[in-house]
């Protein structure tokens, strides 16, 4: 029987931060949040070389009206891109 793998071209880590601060200070702190989640793909046994990873800056919650909503902003979202499985004999 044929062993089945997976095969990914790519992953892509995109990191968000909340409105709360300036927006340099956002896309440092997202871009920061994005290279800290391809390090840990990375140490887990992740080829970096397939892991495409950058911040976002602030997202805009518009139902949020207080800061303790705001917490579902501070993320970072993993894509895995091209996932096929590969039949090897």
């Amino acid at each position: 029987e044929a062993a089945k793998t997976q095969k990914i071209e790519r992953i892509t880590v995109s990191g968000f931060t909340d409105r709360i601060g300036s927006k340099e200070h956002n896309q440092r702190l997202s871009d920061a949040r994005a290279a800290a989640v391809r390090d840990f793909l990375v140490g887990a046994g992740v080829n970096g070389s397939l892991i495409v990873a950058s911040g976002k800056g602030a997202l805009v919650s518009p139902d949020c009206k207080q800061r303790s909503c705001l917490e579902q902003d501070r993320r970072a979202d993993v894509e895995l891109v091209g996932l096929s499985q590969i039949e090897r004999n």
